[in-house]
């Protein structure tokens, strides 16, 4: 399962049965986790980070560095830490649900380019309504409708 799956599944888990749930991920995907955690209402789950990549990996390589190894953003040692996560009380941070106020960015679109100029000045928004769904660079269509490659 992937990362953002274990950690909502870990939040559903938590959020239904009461109990402390840990996901363990790769520390490659801390960002993302914490953003799953704020989207899906327990910005405070405790989430476990493990040094990869674990893939292709012997049984003696992932016990020293996964299992018995440290976390890459910690330091501290993994199982420590996952022991320390399911028995220490819950902070007033992590007990916050629901979701936090977010920066929606700006108000107005910032890019640039030749497609999003086309975009903005409505030519897009022309080009389809008239029925044309190629955008130039993928062929032509036949005169059955059929869309044809230039490859």
């Amino acid at each position: 399962m992937c990362a953002p799956g274990v950690t909502g599944l870990s939040i559903d888990f938590e959020s239904t049965v009461k109990k402390p749930a840990i996901p363990i991920c790769l520390s490659s995907f801390e960002k993302q986790l914490k953003e799953v955690a704020l989207t899906r209402g327990m910005p405070g789950i405790r989430i476990q980070y493990i040094r990869g990549p674990v893939w292709a990996k012997t049984r003696e390589q992932l016990r020293r560095d996964v299992v018995f190894g440290k976390n890459p953003l910690t330091g501290q040692p993994v199982m420590q830490e996952i022991v320390d996560k399911l028995t220490r009380p819950l902070t007033p941070e992590e007990q916050r649900t629901g979701m936090l106020p977010r920066d929606k960015g700006p108000a107005t679109f910032t890019g640039h380019g030749r497609r999003s100029a086309e975009i903005v000045s409505g030519k897009e928004i022309h080009r389809l309504s008239a029925g044309d769904s190629t955008d130039g660079r993928e062929g032509q269509r036949d005169a059955q409708g059929h869309q044809s490659s230039s490859r």
